[in-house]
């Protein structure tokens, strides 16, 4: 990443973060959705499918 040790903690620190809220709000939209359409599954795949992207973000 970059050569500074705090900078590089600092962007994991963010991007784990980051993986979390998404993982959080795609599992609450699929949990609480109450007719389960094809928008909600939608809906949810997306922000949790988010959270493999922002891993391999910032395992590079």
């Amino acid at each position: 990443m970059t050569g500074s040790f705090l900078l590089n903690w600092a962007t994991l620190a963010v991007s784990l973060f980051n993986t979390i809220l998404f993982l959080w709000l795609g599992l609450t939209v699929l949990l609480n959705a109450e007719p389960r359409t094809g928008g909600a599954w939608l809906a949810g795949a997306d922000c949790c499918s988010t959270t493999s992207s922002s891993l391999a973000t910032a395992s590079s």
